[in-house]
This record gives C-alpha cells, structure tokens and sequence, in this order.
C-alpha cells in the first residue's frame, strides 16, 4: 500500500496480473485514502501549499485532539519559529482544506505528551521529530494557541 501511494495519481494505481496480456485484462484499480488515519501514540500534519494552513492530528489519552496551525513552514519551524493555531473540531464541516487532492502529510509517533495548563507539550518522531509545544495564548481577547519547537 505505501508504493503504491507513492507513485499514485489522483486516479490511484492501476494494476495488472504479470501473465495476462494488456488486452485480455482491464487489471485492478487501486485507490489508497489519501487522509492518514491517526491511531494511538500517533500525529498527522496535513498542510495544503497554497494557504500554507496545516491540521496538526494526535491523540492523548484516547482524545484525538486537532489543531489548525496557521501560515506554517516545516523549515521555519526547525529554526525556531512560532505559529499560530485555533483547535478544530469536524463536526463543524468537513476538511478545512475543501479538496485533499493537494495535501502534503508528514506522519510520526507520539512518543510522550504531557497536558499542562490547557496546552500540551509533544516528544514526537519522524518528519516533527523533537519536542514541541501547542500552549494557550489570549490574543485579541480570544482564546488561541501557539505551535512551536521546544528549547
């Protein structure tokens, strides 16, 4: 399934049984989900290129918590950078990209988190490998979060 999603279009894969001719077969069409599924000890960034806007999915203690990082960069982060985050709930609509055609997903396991104050602070692998934060901040008079990577 993972080679198969990388060379994907958004048609998925077509394959054909190695011993039968092109025309004797019309093959099997694969088509990987391309949302992650998040399960226990694991995060999810979703990022769409064009807003720069990124869901940042992981769950702690069987609650799938969901942030909505704004005007992200992988690279700005790793140097330091802070990034402003509203918590996301699905219920109120569908992917808050529209299309997931065009989404970008790094992927890791959480390996601790601890919850403090109303925010969290993440020990993760992969792609965000490190320490980072999602702390609550009042900007405006309205209740935000900033996501950023820890000392």
């Amino acid at each position: 399934a993972e080679a198969a999603a990388e060379i994907a279009t958004r048609d998925g894969v077509r394959i054909w049984p190695e011993q039968t001719s092109l025309g004797d077969h019309c093959g099997y069409r694969y088509r990987p989900d391309p949302t992650p599924h998040i399960g226990a000890d694991s995060y999810t960034l979703s990022q769409l290129d064009e807003t720069g806007a990124a869901l940042l999915t992981f769950v702690h203690e069987d609650d799938v918590h969901r942030f909505l990082v704004r005007q992200f960069n992988l690279h700005r982060l790793l140097r330091g950078g802070k990034f402003l985050a509203d918590r996301w709930d699905p219920d109120n609509g569908g992917s808050p990209f529209g299309t997931v055609d065009q989404l970008k997903h790094a992927s890791g396991h959480v390996l601790r988190v601890a919850a403090q104050d109303g925010g969290y602070s993440l020990h993760l692998s992969g792609r965000l490998a490190g320490n980072l934060a999602v702390r609550p901040i009042r900007t405006d008079n309205e209740g935000r979060f900033l996501f950023y990577r820890q000392g």
